[in-house]
């Protein structure tokens, strides 16, 4: 028997919302895509296409975080 996962979130993202990284060369090379939405921003590894959506404030914390350096 097959079960069905409820999603958290109910949002609807289509693949012209997602923007590249500005440094992003085009040569086949795949990276990190972000689409900003009303309800939050989501985000996928272009390799694989899986989304993770994160709430604006959870976004904007981990933002903060990258320019503080949290993550180097």
């Amino acid at each position: 028997m097959r079960t069905q996962k409820k999603s958290l979130f109910r949002f609807s993202v289509k693949d012209k919302d997602f923007k590249t990284a500005s440094f992003w060369s085009g040569k086949h090379v795949k990276c990190v895509e972000v689409a900003r939405k009303s309800q939050g921003v989501a985000i996928r590894d272009s390799k694989t296409g899986n989304i993770l959506f994160f709430k604006n404030r959870e976004f904007r914390a981990f933002v903060k975080g990258a320019k503080a350096g949290q993550f180097d």
